[in-house]
């Protein structure tokens, strides 16, 4: 496996001018004097790239507004825009499309994350401690193997002196150089939660073993032996549950199918009865209705009777309420001048008769119910 990642390009703009640097294909050679920028030029290519930290001299940084690399990656030959002081990188591919990554993350595509998939490199996660889905690899991981910071030279190579880089540089020289796949990486990240849970696992069962031992709970030895003489005792129990049963029905007497059709034949009785009470409390509240009906119609003759025996000889010519006349009110014949509804023509012995009725047949109610 090879992975081709090849820099034609930078291009660095001011406001006043703009100044390109090109690079050969083959090996290419930064020479001048100190502190002409040769590791700026440098930190402007891992800048475009989409870098967090590249080291940029304050005196460029403030005189720079934005860097554009031409680079190729893997089958991808792209334009990297990215202007000073922002995390946003505008990608133009050759193909005349474009997208945007983004440096810090965010909604945008992360850089990191595409780079390694235009190089043709998995997107793997590395097992971390407090990382429930791991530490995921990025470009410049495998930057590390690509560009050495003046810094470094003669102390570390990759950043192996660095003890928290050694499982990311392992991971990605692995994958880079085709000794490990994206496969092998997922099944060493469940490894490791596997791991991780048996650690939490045993924790946890040491702490209850602390705890029964505290409480002077009995050892596994001895519940062991409890279990055996539990089980022993209920396979006896069992035993004398099955001849009790064989007892009793040897005990039962023996004109068993009399017995079972007398059952049937009182339950079927039963069935009936309980039908039969059903009608009769549904007869009991249609009773109970028509006398409280009755009731209401009593007491409705009765107040009539008095009401024609209180106003029988009373004859209106004057409103009650405001005194004013209604003997002049247009009112048709055998209708009340007052509330011009129909008069009863019921005498008090009718209201009576009516009241006799009604009684006699609450009476007879009374007496079905």
């Amino acid at each position: 496996m090879s992975i081709h990642l090849q820099f034609h390009s930078i291009e660095l703009n001011t406001d006043v001018d703009a100044s390109t640097y090109s690079f050969a294909s083959g090996l290419n050679a930064v020479i001048g004097s100190y502190g002409t920028g040769k590791s700026s030029l440098f930190e402007l290519i891992k800048f475009a790239l989409g870098a967090r930290k590249a080291k940029i001299m304050p005196t460029v940084r403030q005189r720079l507004r934005s860097v554009v690399l031409d680079v190729t990656l893997g089958q991808n030959r792209v334009l990297l825009t990215r202007n000073i002081g922002e995390n946003r990188i505008s990608v133009h591919h050759e193909n005349g499309t474009s997208e945007r990554w983004s440096a810090a993350g965010g909604n945008l595509p992360p850089a990191g994350g595409r780079l390694l998939e235009m190089l043709g490199l998995p997107m793997v996660r590395l097992s971390k401690k407090g990382l429930e889905k791991g530490e995921p690899l990025t470009f410049f991981d495998l930057y590390r193997f690509i560009y050495l910071p003046q810094s470094d030279v003669n102390l570390s190579v990759a950043g192996h002196a660095e003890t928290m880089l050694l499982r990311k540089r392992k991971a990605i020289f692995e994958l880079a150089y085709g000794l490990s796949s994206e496969q092998i990486r997922e099944l060493l990240l469940e490894i490791s939660a596997l791991e991780a849970k048996r650690d939490d696992m045993r924790s946890a069962a040491n702490a209850v073993e602390r705890f029964l031992g505290e409480i002077g709970a009995p050892q596994e030895s001895e519940l062991h032996a409890a279990e055996i003489e539990a089980r022993a005792a209920l396979a006896e129990a069992e035993t004398r549950l099955q001849a009790v049963k064989a007892g009793a029905y040897a005990a039962l007497p023996g004109d068993q199918e009399a017995l079972r059709s007398r059952i049937s034949t009182l339950r079927i009785a039963a069935a009936d009865t309980e039908a039969a009470r059903s009608v009769t409390v549904a007869a009991v509240r249609r009773g109970e209705s028509l006398i409280a009906q009755l009731d209401v119609d009593i007491n409705r003759e009765v107040r009539a009777d008095a009401a024609s025996t209180a106003l029988s000889g009373l004859e209106f010519v004057t409103c009650p309420r405001c005194l004013q006349s209604i003997s002049d009110r247009d009112v048709p014949a055998g209708h009340c001048l007052l509330c011009t509804q129909i008069q009863s023509s019921s005498t008090t012995v009718g209201h009576q008769r009516e009241i006799e009725r009604l009684t006699a047949q609450r009476d007879e109610a009374v007496a079905l119910l």
